[in-house]
């Protein structure tokens, strides 16, 4: 997970590409594009939506790609409640007091990606599923 353009995106790489489940994943998504390293530059293509033709490109270049993918809302919210639950679901209901989300979070996950716009975008949401499940 990366923070690009007040955007939470899922990077997939090289070894990612080898399984499968994760090409499903792929397919139809919304996507901030795709590297290519070819000997000394990067090819960097920047497309809206993956269709197939790009996605052979990238898995018969898997050794050198780098694709990363639009998190949808939904996407965003799951991902920052399993970790705020995994931190918090053996303590009490008191550690869903919003700081010290926080400062678990910043502890747990890069600084920047805990910090962002991103997170505070969905952070009452986390919280209030947070409460609803660890009651």
């Amino acid at each position: 997970m990366r923070i690009y353009n007040n955007q939470l995106v899922c990077v997939y790489s090289e070894e990612d590409l080898e399984n499968s489940e994760i090409i499903g994943k792929i397919k139809g998504r919304d996507v901030l594009g795709f590297s290519i390293r070819e000997s000394s530059e990067i090819l960097h293509y920047e497309i809206e939506k993956i269709n197939a033709s790009a996605l052979q490109l990238i898995i018969r270049n898997r050794e050198s790609v780098t694709i990363a993918l639009k998190m949808s809302e939904e996407e965003i919210i799951d991902y920052f409640y399993e970790i705020v639950y995994r931190l918090c679901s053996k303590k009490s209901k008191k550690c869903c007091d919003e700081d010290h989300i926080d400062e678990c979070l910043t502890l747990e996950i890069d600084a920047g990606i805990a910090k962002s716009e991103v997170f505070y975008k969905v952070r009452s949401k986390v919280i209030i599923r947070l409460k609803l499940n660890l009651s």
